[in-house]
């Protein structure tokens, strides 16, 4: 039971931390992207790690840890997503957020 809310506690802490730390790297990331990548790590790290892997006793192919699909699902949505909505990042960024990436050139 620790094992499993470790795995699960560290999944769903580096797959919710992904899309801040993307915000923060790239200016044309937009809210809804990150709000949409945080809402689905969340469902998928309660599938994967629970449902699939301990209720159904299935692994995920290729001998890798459930959370690592998750991270790079999360990232592949987190640009597309961002790279279809306009309406709040590059331009429309709030002033403090372009302060930050002023100072980040």
């Amino acid at each position: 039971m620790v094992a499993l809310l470790g795995v699960l506690g560290l999944g769903t802490f580096i797959g919710a931390s992904l899309p801040v730390i993307i915000g923060y790297q790239w200016q044309k990331a937009s809210t809804q992207a990150a709000i949409t990548s945080e809402i689905i790590v969340l469902f998928m790290s309660i599938f994967v790690s629970i449902v699939y892997e301990q209720v159904l006793k299935q692994k995920l192919p290729g001998g890798i840890a459930g959370y690592s699909y998750m991270i790079m699902f999360v990232f592949i949505i987190m640009i597309f997503v961002s790279l279809f909505t306009k309406q709040s990042a590059g331009d429309y960024l709030p002033e403090k957020m372009k302060l930050y990436f002023k100072h980040m050139e």
